[in-house]
């Protein structure tokens, strides 16, 4: 089965697929799950991570 939504780590050079997920929701847990990591690097996880639909070009953002 083909992953249809991503979560993709912001980079100066580009994006970084991070993981592969059949949903959404998945991606979105997935995020929540690093959160308090970020959190406590003192860094906004809503400016490194963000979910993007595979092969599209736009990209979906979430608010946490």
């Amino acid at each position: 089965m083909t992953a249809k939504w991503q979560l993709l780590l912001r980079k100066d050079s580009g994006d970084v697929v991070i993981q592969n997920f059949q949903t959404r929701r998945e991606a979105e847990e997935e995020i929540e799950n690093r959160r308090s990591l970020i959190v406590h690097l003192g860094i906004n996880p809503e400016e490194i991570y963000h979910v993007k639909r595979a092969g599209r070009q736009r990209h979906s953002y979430r608010s946490l």
